[in-house]
């Protein structure tokens, strides 16, 4: 189902915001399917509908548990940044073994990675996919590189 022209048609007809979310939402939409249909359809910024939304009825109804809702919506975010080359550590090596991965910028020093783990099954990463890790710059292969030290908050679920 396209939740966004749904969400177009519920409000054309003259249904409430809360009413055409809560309908969506019995039709199946998640909570960010909710936030893409406000901001495509009201022509509002992503932090403007995830206010939009989490001021809706449909708000309680859906989401106890605020982490997992904050990841989906770092997760749709994501899709609208720049990634960039991070380095990780990895595990159980014999010597220092860095593996390039896509991270987003969180905030200051920090970056999300949005890599996934399962592209290298065979390695063991010491951060994870979802993980906010703390980053430093180091000259690595000659060239200066943003490495991962810390974890700052580990992916949720």
């Amino acid at each position: 189902m396209d939740y966004t022209a749904r969400f177009r048609t519920l409000l054309k007809e003259g249904w409430s915001r809360d009413d055409a979310l809560g309908e969506l939402r019995r039709a199946g939409a998640s909570p960010i399917g909710c936030i893409k249909a406000i901001h495509e359809v009201e022509q509002v910024g992503l932090a403007d509908a995830k206010r939009l939304f989490s001021e809706s009825a449909s708000w309680a109804d859906v989401h106890r548990d605020h982490e997992k809702f904050a990841d989906e919506l770092d997760a749709v975010l994501s899709e609208f940044a720049t990634a960039v080359t991070i380095y990780i550590p990895l595990r159980d090596e014999d010597v220092a073994v860095w593996r390039p991965v896509l991270a987003v910028h969180f905030s200051g020093d920090t970056y999300r990675i949005v890599s996934a783990h399962d592209e290298h099954p065979d390695e063991a990463w010491e951060f994870d996919r979802g993980d906010v890790v703390r980053c430093v710059d180091r000259i690595l292969s000659g060239g200066q590189s943003k490495v991962a030290v810390a974890r700052v908050s580990k992916q949720a679920g």
